[in-house]
């Protein structure tokens, strides 16, 4: 919301908590907002008349509950790899580490490009073998790496003129 352009992130918001509360918590059972915001001072103080027990900060999520829903998350988008190739799928979530960023990156990696099953979980065991051989004392994050992998595959999957032009738009 607060990319919205001016204060019309903070409005949007106001307005939402505004009519939620006038419709009442019984007319309002059973929806769930999701907002994402930088820790804007509009959207903070639009917020502030939200009860605190709907409120949930992404910092303040246990590890163990956003593991639990990435794994939710791949198995529902990854079922055509399932039952066969679960073990990666969990591996996936578990190198996911949390960050459900990862998972829905090669979610749509994975998703793209009219793959077969097989392309995809070839695409799956390498980025989980890649990932398992890179050095210990790498400061890169595993985000990094997948989008590094991404890069190099959308890269080197072409001819040489083509890789060329696309390198030279990275750099």
């Amino acid at each position: 919301l607060d990319e919205i352009e001016d204060d019309g992130g903070q409005k949007l918001l106001q307005s939402l908590v505004e009519r939620m509360a006038k419709a009442g918590p019984s007319s309002m059972q059973g929806l769930k907002i999701f907002v994402t915001s930088r820790p804007h001072p509009g959207i903070v103080t639009a917020t502030k008349t939200v009860s605190c027990d709907s409120i949930y900060h992404l910092e303040d999520v246990e590890k163990q509950t956003a593991q639990n829903d990435i794994t939710k998350f791949l198995i529902e988008n990854l079922s055509e790899l399932l039952p066969l190739h679960e073990d990666k799928v969990k591996s996936l979530a578990v190198l996911s580490d949390g960050l459900f960023i990862y998972a829905a990156t090669v979610v749509r990696w994975l998703s793209g490009h009219g793959l077969s099953r097989m392309q995809k979980v070839g695409i799956l065991s390498k980025i989980l073998q890649d990932q398992g051989t890179r050095p210990l004392n790498s400061t890169a994050s595993p985000v990094d790496n997948l989008y590094a992998d991404i890069i190099h595959n959308v890269i080197n999957n072409h001819e040489d003129n083509i890789k060329h032009f696309r390198l030279t738009i990275i750099h």
